[in-house]
């Protein structure tokens, strides 16, 4: 199965998630590849945006981009 790729929210235009836990930043002025940041099953990734950094869990970018959240729930249960 090929690894779906999308948009990290809040972060648009900069990483992306992957259906399968991955993480990658697009490429930038300073990083015109772009970059792998965690292989599959990572556990924690850091974002950069405006100048701040931020931790976050994989399984909940993962949560985010790819499980319906109809009612708006804040935590990921599994």
């Amino acid at each position: 199965m090929k690894e779906i790729w999308k948009d990290i929210k809040g972060y648009n235009g900069l990483y992306m998630v992957g259906s399968k836990g991955g993480v990658i930043s697009l490429p930038r002025k300073h990083q015109p590849k772009g970059a792998l940041l965690t292989q599959p099953k990572g556990t924690r990734v850091d974002l950069r945006k405006d100048g701040k950094r931020v931790t976050r869990e994989v399984h909940q970018l993962v949560g985010g981009a790819f499980v319906p959240n109809p009612l708006n729930k804040q935590l990921i249960y599994h």
